[in-house]
């Protein structure tokens, strides 16, 4: 994994306020401007990706913010190779 970190330009994450209900966990707002060049930057550098995936995280002053999750998982070369056992009967 690289330790390249991809923050959400454009994307302002907040934890609710005191009076939100429970169920609210994150408040965010979206700048169009600053994202769309972000997201349009990202789309023209990943033509082929369907998705994209955020974290919210919450920096070590107690900030949130927004990060893009860049994981993904291992394309397998080939099939497994057959395993030859003694025990099948012939």
């Amino acid at each position: 994994m690289s330790d390249d970190r991809d923050f959400v330009n454009g994307m302002i994450v907040k934890k609710p306020n005191s009076n939100a209900p429970d169920w609210v966990k994150a408040k965010v707002s979206i700048k169009l401007d600053d994202f769309k060049g972000w997201i349009g930057g990202f789309v023209k550098d990943n033509p082929n990706d369907e998705w994209i995936n955020i974290d919210i995280k919450e920096s070590q002053k107690g900030t949130w913010y927004a990060e893009r999750d860049a994981w993904k998982p291992e394309k397998k070369d080939s099939a497994p190779a057959a395993k030859e056992t003694d025990d099948i009967p012939w």
